[in-house]
């Protein structure tokens, strides 16, 4: 199947919520929604919406210290 995950070469794999299991569990009130976790797996914030560039360098360099 074509898409732009293997039109861009990308190798990480994607899972679909078919059954919104995925999205009640964790709150997902939109999309886009962004969440960040640290390296525990730990969800630290979340962003429903678009975001913007700047909002998604502070949050990732927040979780990184």
């Amino acid at each position: 199947i074509e898409s732009p995950l293997t039109d861009g070469g990308y190798t990480f794999p994607v899972y679909y919520d078919t059954k919104a299991e995925c999205a009640y569990g964790y709150g997902v009130t939109g999309i886009p929604m962004t969440f960040f976790i640290d390296s525990e797996g730990n969800i630290v914030s979340a962003k429903s919406g678009a975001i913007s560039e700047a909002d998604l360098q502070r949050r990732i360099l927040t979780i990184l210290g």
